[in-house]
């Protein structure tokens, strides 16, 4: 019996778009294996592997402080306490108090009456060339004045008085004007504020404060916001409303969880930062075409999907419990993670991953985010 041959007819309009998955996914590998691209790749791990490392033993002490909130004694202390039959009634102390401390805060700090912070000008504003020679214009004037009224100099002393009073009288002046644009500027922090979900995430801030050993707040966020504007009609001259899209500065809670900072520091300013963010495929795909972010790297890894995720499932799982989000990891929406690093790398280091020495001012400089 003569054997079957299968011909697989493709149509041009097929063809061409393969053809451009071939020479996108072509420049892509290009992109991805300069040297200074695998250089920083190689950086970053290695900056990751030992956050990720140091915060195994915090991320425990976080788990407990939850199921302690909660009302849930540790596994070891509940079998102690079953073996010896004793009551598993938890008295919830832990979260009577955290309540108490979050109302004082919030009665605080996002009080409606007077905000807890203040813009004041600096009690002697420093002088820019141009009011420094007004200064001078000004003292030379009444000098000249002088000269002309009393047909004679005045002396040293007098001027030198002369001179510290128009000093004053003009600090004084630019004092004024410096604290009247603190005012509005406070005026415009409170706005920005308002319209960026700061209250909302302090809000959300203060509840990790007294549930963890510590807690974040990031902004302002400049993001693209949907908003009313006006607008004026060409045939009927009339101004109306209308939805217009525009970029301002929004605040967000971080979940503590998701802060990797590096080993050994007190402070997010003393070194480098991981914030890492779980992407759905809609967040993941919001991206492509926005400034800063490479679309044919974004395509190919929805095409491929979301992968082996970098964390650790158990701490994940327990997390998920504590937060009442049972079977979440039964859910099929696809996550990706995605890594936000904040940090430095010295100008040495990037031109030994190949970056031109003319870029680099100073090699021994730090520099980047």
């Amino acid at each position: 019996m003569a054997g079957l041959t299968m011909l697989r007819v493709v149509d041009n309009a097929t063809l061409i778009r393969q053809e451009q998955e071939a020479l996108a996914n072509k420049a892509l590998a290009e992109r991805q294996a300069q040297p200074m691209i695998l250089g920083l790749a190689a950086h970053l791990r290695e900056c990751w592997s030992a956050a990720q490392q140091a915060k195994k033993p915090i991320e425990q002490k976080m788990l407990k402080a939850m199921r302690q909130r909660n009302g849930e004694y540790e596994a070891n202390k509940l079998k102690a306490i079953q073996a010896q039959g004793g009551s598993d009634i938890y008295m919830m102390l832990t979260e009577v108090k955290c309540r108490a401390a979050e109302s004082w805060l919030r009665d605080i700090l996002l009080d409606t009456g007077t905000p807890p912070w203040d813009i004041q000008a600096t009690p002697i504003p420093d002088l820019s060339p141009k009011q420094s020679k007004e200064i001078q214009d000004i003292f030379a004037n009444i000098v000249l004045e002088m000269v002309q009224k009393n047909q004679q100099a005045p002396s040293l002393e007098q001027m030198a008085e002369i001179k510290e009073t128009v000093s004053q009288d003009y600090r004084f002046k630019v004092l004024r004007e410096a604290q009247y644009r603190c005012d509005k500027m406070k005026l415009k922090i409170q706005d920005q504020f308002s319209q960026g979900g700061w209250s909302e995430s302090f809000n959300d801030f203060i509840t990790d404060l007294t549930t963890f050993p510590a807690a974040f707040v990031k902004g302002p966020i400049v993001r693209r916001q949907r908003a009313l504007g006006w607008t004026t009609d060409a045939e009927t001259g009339k101004t109306v409303a209308k939805p217009i899209e525009r970029l301002a500065p929004e605040y967000e809670r971080v979940d503590p969880f998701r802060i990797y900072p590096e080993p050994g520091i007190t402070s997010v300013n003393e070194g480098y930062l991981f914030e890492h963010h779980p992407l759905s495929r809609i967040d993941l795909s919001d991206l492509i075409g926005v400034p800063g972010y490479d679309e044919q790297a974004i395509r190919k890894i929805l095409s491929e999907g979301s992968g082996p995720s970098w964390f650790s499932e158990d701490v994940e799982l327990q997390k998920q419990e504590q937060e009442r989000k049972f079977y979440a990891y039964t859910r099929p929406t696809e996550v990706y993670d995605a890594l936000e690093f904040w940090g430095k790398v010295s100008g040495k280091m990037l031109i030994e991953w190949g970056m031109d020495e003319a870029e680099i001012p100073d090699e021994a400089i730090v520099t980047g985010k």
